[in-house]
């Protein structure tokens, strides 16, 4: 048995569902990187990844269909400008075409 409040428990609900909880801390789930997909290489709890030069696709761990998105990356090394965008998750990650399946 838990001896406090409920509520303080930090864990996370397992459905897209944004709630804060009573200590502060918000709850829910959040995409990341896909650890499966063969060419990434992903640290930081699929938080960050490392890339070489060239056109890349990563893919997040589910997808979106509706409502109001959010994603925010900040890069951390490079010297040459990268680009970012969404695409239809058929699009597949082996495509060198920039704007190929985008949205």
């Amino acid at each position: 048995a838990y001896p406090g409040n409920a509520d303080e428990i930090d864990a996370l609900i397992d459905t897209p569902t944004n709630k804060t909880a009573s200590s502060g801390n918000n709850i829910g789930n959040y995409a990341t990187f896909d650890p499966l997909q063969q060419t990434i290489s992903a640290t930081n709890g699929n938080l960050s990844i490392t890339t070489s030069p060239g056109n890349k696709h990563y893919q997040a761990t589910f997808g979106l269909s509706s409502g109001k998105w959010y994603w925010e990356m900040t890069p951390t090394t490079g010297s040459t400008p990268g680009m970012i965008g969404i695409a239809l998750g058929t699009h597949p990650t082996t495509s060198n075409l920039n704007g190929a399946g985008a949205m």
